[in-house]
């Protein structure tokens, strides 16, 4: 393979790292990070989420890998196909950094410290977690070169194991991907979301990847709104990504697929919202009065004390759950006409939401100091360790189906033709996945010309090359179409 040197004058790169998770805030967060980069740094992105293809929407080159839920494996099992993978990205990006967004990382980090040489790793670890929760997780402390914390203004709440060991990690301010002067106006807002121009609205914004949760929630919302206020509301909910069209009409509820949901903030009078990192931060910052309730399904992120938080500050209210009395009591308070004038008044208070602008000078920071004279692109690639340590399982016999060039409508039409019960891996570029998900099909994802040629080392033809060469070897295709 014949690769083009990276030049003095090229930005470096920087592999950004995701977990797939129950919404899109790994994806957020990092893609808030990313577009502060101001020249300093090129992002490419290797996630696990199901809407990666958000990504490339944001201008960002973006590849997918299936996590092991997905592939039917073990997390043992499937880590040494992850290790692979991300040093298969390195390799072809010649990535000076990687930052991984994950509560949570696979045990490969320490073994990709031994493997690559120029190459600095960043945890970014976000906090309050549940108490007690993720233990095990800290353990992996030691893998990265750096630890940075997205900032959390329920910090003082945060009774989880990272604020003991806050010392290992450096702080930022809240990370959002949208600054409220990037808001859309009014009018703007409310003609894209298909909302009368005139009349009160409200978000109702659970993201939970769920459809029958997310439904649950929204006709609730819907109806209990409707007993407490006293003229007629809007409602929009947006569609997620992640439900690929399986939400059912709401009556009364537009509802439409946007992303980044917090540009249409100014439609709206006022939320009703889980108290995710993402949305919790984009509302805080907003100005918008809010009623938040937390997900019930957390496991780690402690989104009832977030919510909380809130209430504490004077910002917004909050219930623990949609049928708990407190939740009519919230929504009425939250659509009272002074609720405006308080929310805009306690969000100055609350100070900064400039945490991307502060990670992304971090990482430019750890890529300055760092010696690239030799360059991380010859040297990313260390020789490779055959023994990991760890059970790769059984070798996995499938049909690999090349369907880069396949258009939407030429891959659904491919996806009626597979048969399930066949182990099969299907190669992918910026075609609509939604077939494959509904037929259960795995699939891995490419980047586009366009997207390879903004941070790529080789030329395109040899990145496809390199790519399938390594799904075979993680997949042992037994035939190939």
């Amino acid at each position: 393979m014949s690769w083009k040197p990276r030049g003095n004058l090229s930005p470096p790169v920087v592999l950004f790292y995701t977990d797939n998770g129950f919404g899109l805030g790994h994806l957020t967060r990092q893609a808030a990070v990313a577009s502060r980069a101001r020249g300093a740094f090129r992002p490419v992105f290797l996630t696990m989420s199901a809407g990666y293809r958000l990504l490339g929407q944001l201008g960002f080159p973006t590849e997918y890998f299936p996590s092991y839920g997905v592939l039917g494996l073990s997390k043992q099992q499937w880590e040494p196909l992850m290790e692979q993978r991300v040093l298969e990205a390195i390799r072809l990006t010649g990535a000076s950094a990687v930052v991984v967004d994950h509560v949570s990382p696979p045990g490969i980090f320490e073994s990709l410290r031994q493997r690559t040489t120029g190459v600095r790793y960043i945890w970014s670890r976000r906090g309050l977690w549940q108490p007690g929760s993720n233990l095990s997780a800290l353990d992996l402390s030691d893998s990265f070169d750096l630890i940075v914390e997205p900032g959390d203004l329920a910090s003082a709440l945060d009774q989880g194991q990272t604020a003991v060991r806050s010392h290992e990690a450096i702080p930022t301010d809240p990370v959002v991907l949208v600054d409220p002067a990037e808001f859309l106006s009014r009018e703007e807002a409310r003609e894209h979301l298909a909302l009368p121009p005139s009349g009160r609205a409200v978000l109702i914004n659970f993201g939970d990847s769920n459809p029958d949760e997310v439904e649950n929630l929204v006709s609730l919302t819907k109806s209990v709104a409707d007993g407490v206020s006293r003229d007629g509301i809007h409602f929009f909910s947006p569609l997620h990504p992640l439900h690929r069209g399986q939400l059912p009409t709401i009556e009364g509820v537009t509802m439409k697929p946007v992303y980044p949901a917090a540009r249409y903030l100014n439609a709206f009078d006022g939320a009703v919202s889980s108290a995710g990192y993402n949305s919790f931060h984009e509302l805080v910052g907003s100005g918008l009065p809010a009623v938040f309730v937390p997900r019930s399904n957390s496991r780690i992120d402690d989104q009832a004390r977030r919510a909380e938080f809130a209430a504490l500050s004077g910002r917004a209210h909050w219930a623990p759950h949609a049928q708990d009395p407190s939740f009519s009591r919230s929504l009425e308070k939250m659509l009272r006409p002074i609720e405006r004038s308080i929310a805009e008044k306690t969000t100055s208070v609350l100070g900064s939401m400039r945490g991307a602008y502060e990670f992304a000078d971090i990482i430019a920071g750890v890529l300055d100091a760092s010696d690239r004279a030799a360059g991380a692109v010859d040297d990313a690639f260390a020789d490779p360790v055959t023994d990991t340590g760890r059970d790769s399982g059984p070798p996995k016999t499938a049909t690999l189906v090349i369907a880069v060039e396949s258009s939407d409508e030429q891959l659904d039409e491919l996806a009626t033709t597979l048969d399930e019960s066949e182990k099969t891996v299907v190669l992918v570029a910026d075609a609509d996945p939604s077939p494959l998900y509904s037929r259960g099909l795995v699939f891995e994802s490419v980047m586009t010309e366009p997207e390879w040629s903004s941070c790529g080392l080789s030329s395109y033809r040899d990145y496809l090359d390199t790519r399938i060469s390594g799904i075979v070897e993680r997949y042992h295709p037994t035939r190939v179409l």
